[in-house]
């Protein structure tokens, strides 16, 4: 699944029931971007949580790469960068799930 420009966990969220995957597809990778960063923190923590648990019941393998830190992010998004990729951290790096990316 790919959320372009613009695209938000919640829209992540909403793409399986929308797009049922077909049957013969054994592995979903998650690219997402920052766009959640400017959010308010509860519709945050409430999005992550169903997409935990998206990835809990799904009869697929499912790997998450991390958001990736910019070099050239403005210092203003720097606190709402540092948050979401803690949510990803707290929620998918245990089970393995998270896959590591290196800045750029």
């Amino acid at each position: 699944m790919a959320a372009y420009r613009g695209g938000t966990v919640e829209d992540i969220n909403n793409l399986p029931g929308a797009y049922p995957l077909p049957t013969h597809v054994k592995n979903i990778i998650i690219a997402a971007g920052l766009n959640d960063r400017i959010t308010d923190e509860c519709p945050l923590v409430n999005r992550m949580t169903r997409l935990r648990e998206l990835v809990n019941v799904s009869i697929r393998t499912v790997q998450i790469l991390k958001p990736v830190n910019f070099a050239s992010n403005p210092t203003r998004y720097a606190e709402g960068h540092q948050r979401v990729v803690g949510f990803f951290h707290d929620l998918f790096e245990e089970d393995g799930t998270l896959v590591k990316t290196n800045s750029i």
